[in-house]
Parts: structure tokens; sequence; C-alpha cells
């Protein structure tokens, strides 16, 4: 039985598949969408105000500040699944216990992350070979963007607590905010108050503080499903590790995959710093086309999870087909897109004439873009399997894709140049999608013999 439910909350384990899979993925889609738009913006807005280099010290941030990003995104994403599952399982008093204990462990890894990346921003930095010239400006942005993580990992936590009871609308409106306030202060920042590199990086900050502080807002006012009570905060063994492990395993997953791109950042600053800018512009452009794969996945595990809760098997397995037909569709458009605008699109975004940063751009789409029939299969089935618990395959995927970035840098770069750098995503990530293929027809296996069983034993 589950909770019941209002406009702030929807359940994913009754009514129409296709409808639901699109009403609840369609606020994460165009939330997704914002965010890399938000990316795209800043990238252009750096790149047109600030020029080539600034773009190059962007861009040899890009991997280290995502590693931390992945892993408070990873975290907050598994505890979302947590959720997921209580509230499918229709558990109001664990959900409230679940809440709190998610505040807490928020609360101490936006400690540790802050400080752990501060203290080793400018080692990291100069380990990935960032060039001499745009070291000092690097430094200037990651480290603040690093004083404000805990803001970010505030409305992530949040956001994804409003996913796990089936709220995708409000964590939408106000990652829209957020990305609009963010594109303002860029322009106040960069062309009227000529801060440089540093306003780019403070507008960021200041659009999450408030995205956190109006879903906070809304919670308070709006949902009291998630209304904690003091004795809501003591502490249970079994609940903790479960949402530790549950996030751990999230965000090592994330992690894993955002630090082997950072050690193709450390192999592509190498190149130069037109081939840098290229190269960040590709990836930016790259994000922005995953975002709907994303919204996709994302939308898999909270259906898994609260299925999974309500023990729904079967219908956890027609979902997940549905989505990955839709994943397949859109890498057929997306296909179209690059191959018919891939110049437009390097163009508007690098605002460059360089031959150089041009043809980084256009390469690296066009090797890339046709294998996304693969990722998307691995994306969608890889955060399914999260939502399942099956959350070592994920794990073991992830660190799969971090191996093929490090052996792609370490042996194709130096002998292919940025060639390796187009070859590595489409090798590894064809590998890794045949791995969780089987991974996930494993589980699911399992998973419908243990509902058959169930069926039989009643």
């Amino acid at each position: 039985m589950s909770l019941s439910v209002s406009h702030h909350t929807r359940d994913l384990t009754s009514g129409p598949l296709l409808s639901s899979l699109l009403w609840f993925s369609l606020p994460i889609l165009i939330g997704n969408l914002f965010q890399q738009l938000y990316n795209i913006v800043d990238t252009a807005a750096v790149s047109h105000l600030l020029g080539a280099d600034a773009l190059a010290a962007l861009g040899c941030t890009g991997s280290l500040y995502s590693v931390v990003l992945c892993i408070a995104t990873g975290m907050t994403s598994g505890f979302s699944i947590v959720v997921a599952q209580t509230f499918g399982a229709g558990q109001p008093k664990r959900l409230r216990r679940t809440v709190a204990c998610i505040i807490v462990l928020t609360a101490v890894i936006s400690v540790f992350l802050t400080a752990v990346s501060l203290l080793f921003s400018r080692p990291f930095l100069i380990a990935l070979h960032t060039p001499k010239e745009i070291l000092a400006p690097s430094l200037v942005y990651i480290r603040t963007f690093f004083a404000g993580i805990v803001f970010t990992m505030a409305y992530n936590a949040m956001a994804g607590v409003l996913r796990g009871i089936g709220n995708s609308l409000y964590p939408l409106l106000f990652l829209i905010l957020s990305s609009v306030l963010n594109v303002g202060l860029d322009l106040l920042f960069l062309a009227v108050f000529s801060w440089g590199i540093f306003g780019a990086a403070i507008a960021t900050v200041l659009s999450q503080l408030v995205s956190a502080a109006a879903c906070l807002l809304y919670i308070v006012r709006c949902c009291p499903l998630l209304h904690v009570r003091r004795r809501d905060f003591r502490f249970d063994a079994d609940l903790t590790a479960n949402l530790l492990f549950t996030g751990l395993a999230m965000g090592l997953m994330q992690s894993t995959v955002c630090f082997g791109t950072m050690i193709m950042q450390s192999a592509v600053n190498h190149l130069g710093t037109a081939t840098i800018a290229g190269y960040t512009a590709a990836r930016k452009i790259h994000c922005m086309l995953l975002a709907v794969l994303f919204a996709f996945g994302n939308t898999a595990s909270t259906f898994a999870g609260q299925n999974l809760g309500a023990g729904n098997i079967r219908r956890i397995l027609s979902g997940i087909r549905v989505l990955v037909v839709l994943g397949l569709v859109w890498v057929v458009l997306v296909n179209l897109l690059v191959f018919f605008q891939c110049g437009a699109l390097a163009r508007m975004i690098t605002g460059s004439d360089s031959p150089t940063v041009l043809s980084a751009v256009t390469r690296y789409l066009r090797m890339d873009v046709p294998f996304y029939f693969g990722i998307s299969v691995l994306i969608i089935l890889r955060y399914s399997l999260q939502g399942l618990g099956g959350k070592l395959a994920a794990v073991a995927e992830g660190i799969m894709e971090m191996g093929g970035n490090i052996l792609s840098a370490l042996v194709l770069v130096p002998r292919l140049g940025y060639l390796g750098v187009c070859l590595c995503e489409p090798i590894t990530c064809t590998a890794c999608a045949i791995f969780i293929v089987i991974a996930f027809t494993v589980t699911a296996r399992r998973l419908w013999h243990a509902a058959d069983h169930s069926l039989e034993t009643r």
C-alpha cells in the first residue's frame, strides 16, 4: 500500500506506464536541459567576454569540480532511492526517519567535501598538468566553487527527497530559478563589474544558495509528509547503513566516471590551449545532448525504487523497456542534429574563428554521437540497477569506465593525439554497455523468479 498522494507527490506504482513515466521524467528532463543550457551559456559568456585563455582555465577545472560534484550529487541520488523505496512501501514514520538521517549525513558530507577540496585543489590542478599561464585563474574559479559546495549539496539532497516521493516538478522550478539567476549574475559580474573568472564562479555559488533556500521553504510550507520531529533524529544503525551504502555506491559510480574524465583532461592539457578550449566546448555540448538520457535514468531509478518497495516487479521491467525505447528515439534525433548542425553549434558555443578550436569541437562530436545508442542503454539500465539494489554491478561499471579513460589517456592520446581523446568514449562506453546489459539481465531474472515464487506461496 502506497502513501496517500497529492499534487506534491506522484505514485509511480500504478497507472498507465507511458504517461506516468513521461509526466515524471518531463520536469527532470527540462531541469537537466536548463542546467546544461546554463553550463553552455556560462561557457559562451566566459569565452566571449574573457577570451580563449579563460575558457581553457574553465576547462582545466571542469574535470576536478566534476569529481567533487559527482560525489555530492551521487550521494544524494542514492539517498533518493531509499526515499523512493520507503515511499513505495507506504511507511510514513520510516520516511520521516529517513529524511532526518539524510539531513545529518548531508551536513557531515558537505563539511568533509569542502575541507578536502579546498585543501587539495592546487596540488590536483598541478598534477593534471594545468598550463602555468592559466593556473592562477583556474585556482580562483575552483576554490570559489568549492567554498559553496554546501549549497549544492543541500539543494540536491532536498530535490532528491522530493523526487523520491514522486515530486519532480518543484525541483525543476527551483532549478530554473537557479539557472536564470546564474546567467543574469554571469552577465552582471563579467560584463558590468569586470570580476573575471571569479565572477563566473561566485554567480554559480549564489544561484545554488537561492535554489537551496527556495527548496527548503517549499518543503516547510507544502510537504508535511517530510516534516521531521526531534525523535526522528534518533540514531538508527540499519537505516544509516542503508543510506550510506546506497549513497556511497551511487557516489562512487558517478565519481569514478568523473575521475576517469579528469585523467583524460590531464592528457588533453598537453595538447595546447586552443585544443583545451575546443574540447571544453565539445564536452559542454556532449553533456547537453545527454541530459535527456540522464533524465530517463533518474526516472528509472525512482520508478524502480518505488515499485520495488511496493513489490511490483513485473511493472518495473515493463517500465524500463519503455524508457529504453524513449532513449533510443532521442539518440536518433541527436544524430540528425549533429550530422547537419555540428559546425554551427561549435561556432555558437566557442565564439571562435580558430580552425583548431572549431575542429576540436566537430571531430569530438561527430565521432562520439553515433555511439549514443549504447550510451543510452547504459545510462538507463545503470540507474535502474541502483533503484533495484544492484549497487555493486553499477559501481563495477563505473570502475570499468574510469579504467577505460585512464588507459586511453596513457596509451591512445600519447600515440594518436586528439584522435585518441575522441576514440576514448566510444570504445569505453560500448564495453560498459555490454557489461551493464548482462548485469541487468541477471538481476531482472532473479527478481522475476522471486516474484513468481512469491505468487506461488500465497
